[in-house]
């Protein structure tokens, strides 16, 4: 095992030496070629090709070499390495080149192998040029048309699944599975750039609707590993159209109508906006326009306009205080009069506005005047007092027929006559009763004895 750690220095990096076959030495009794005469040889990676910073190279000869007798010169941009020939099946007919560390360093490099005989006579020249690559290859999924697709988006039923990769892709690598992946057909594209663009179109007539799975890994030219792809898609059905994440119908939805994004609207606020068919039709509609107490709202070709209801219209409830006393009685008998009380109403005044006015509510009240008064009792003469002499002071009463004046069914009347009575008492002392006698204590009396 030989370690080269050297750029572009003629010298010899390397002598390897391994037991000619002759003295027992080495595998699987390949024979040496004579010395100065090299095998054909080929190598791997092709050349010109692209590797990984960790890909080993490997010169392949097609038969066993008698490394005693050479000296191998390297030279070129690719210097930490370890080269080591082959000691299994036919040693000696393979040499391995393997990076030292962290690897290749990345870009355009060479190694140029100059293999010498034992006077430093070069009797090969392998010229060896790679792209180091340590890229990770990246991806990104559009449809047939060049619309962008992510996970989790609508597909059309017929439409294709175009994956387009940063780079060449080797299609050997390529590792799919999912319910998309079974129903479709891979094809890689054979344009200037072979192999960085995978169309994955449906194996029937159309994609089964419904979710559908995909998960892909492949490899780019130099072998590093895409980071594996996974989606899922909504297919719809023949019927619908894939906007965005939703199936929709273009013929009847007003967000979407005869293509995805057309959304109908006209821009008047109080219409309702519908597809039918595919076009768009704005119906106007009153209910969507503000309406207030005192103004009503209808929907036109611009927008909303208001119409203001005339002066005096209600535009809310009367508001009340108490009823005041009732009053108002034209005599004393009247028994239907009227009350007041002050109140306030909503009203429109014209303009859209909703104002207070106040005003006198009244009604009419009524009292019960049966048997009240209404005027001086009504009396008769009194009678004669019966006295029994002419110096009688006392007599029974005398009496009158009274009728009092009352309220009845609302006029004033007579009411029920009742007697009145009045005592008869006189003063009779002095009065002439006889000759010479006068009375006294009611009694008529002598004055002369």
């Amino acid at each position: 095992m030989i370690s080269v750690n050297n750029l572009f220095k003629p010298v010899l990096l390397g002598l390897l030496t391994i037991l000619a076959i002759a003295c027992g030495g080495g595998g699987g009794g390949g024979e040496e070629s004579p010395p100065g005469v090299l095998p054909d040889s080929t190598v791997v990676p092709d050349i010109g090709s692209r590797i990984r910073p960790t890909t080993a190279i490997v010169v392949n000869f097609e038969g066993s070499v008698a490394t005693s007798e050479l000296n191998l010169v390297y030279t070129g941009t690719l210097t930490q390495f370890t080269a080591v020939w082959s000691s299994e099946t036919n040693s000696n007919d393979t040499l391995t080149i393997t990076p030292d560390g962290p690897g290749w360093p990345v870009g355009g490099q060479t190694l140029n192998i100059s293999i010498e005989d034992s006077d430093g006579t070069e009797i090969r020249n392998i010229v060896i040029n790679y792209t180091v690559d340590d890229s990770v290859p990246g991806a990104s999924m559009s449809n047939q048309l060049g619309d962008t697709i992510v996970s989790g988006n609508a597909l059309n039923a017929t439409d294709n699944l175009v994956i387009t990769f940063t780079e060449s892709m080797d299609p050997d690598s390529l590792n799919a599975s999912g319910t998309f992946w079974d129903n479709s057909n891979a094809t890689w594209s054979q344009d200037a750039a072979p192999n960085d663009t995978l169309t994955l179109s449906p194996n029937g007539a159309s994609w089964t609707s419904g979710n559908r799975t995909l998960e892909l890994d492949a490899n780019d030219l130099a072998g590093n590993p895409l980071v594996t792809l996974q989606a899922d898609f909504n297919v719809c059905t023949s019927n619908l159209t894939a906007c965005t994440n939703s199936c929709v119908d273009t013929q009847n939805d007003p967000a979407n109508c005869s293509e995805c994004g057309s959304a109908c609207g006209d821009g008047v606020s109080c219409s309702t906006d519908s597809c039918v068919d595919g076009a768009c039709i704005y119906t106007p509609d009153d209910d969507l326009c503000a309406n207030t107490s005192c103004s009503v709202g209808m929907c036109t070709g611009t927008g909303c306009v208001s119409n203001d209801l005339d002066a005096g219209t209600s535009c809310g409830t009367d508001s009340c205080g108490s009823w005041g006393s009732c009053g108002g009685f034209s005599t004393t008998c009247d028994e239907t009069g009227t009350q007041t009380r002050s109140c306030t109403a909503p009203q429109c005044d014209g303009l859209g506005n909703c104002v207070n006015n106040n005003y006198q509510d009244q009604q009419v009240c009524v009292r019960n005047t049966e048997g009240v008064t209404c005027s001086s009792t009504v009396c008769g003469a009194w009678s004669v007092c019966a006295y029994t002499s002419i110096c009688d002071e006392v007599a029974p009463d005398r009496t009158r027929t009274c009728t009092p004046q009352v309220c009845s069914g609302g006029a004033c009347g007579s009411g029920t006559s009742y007697q009145d009575t009045s005592s008869c008492v006189r003063d009779t002392d002095g009065i002439s009763c006889a000759i010479n006698s006068v009375c006294i204590g009611g009694s008529c009396i002598n004055i002369v004895n």
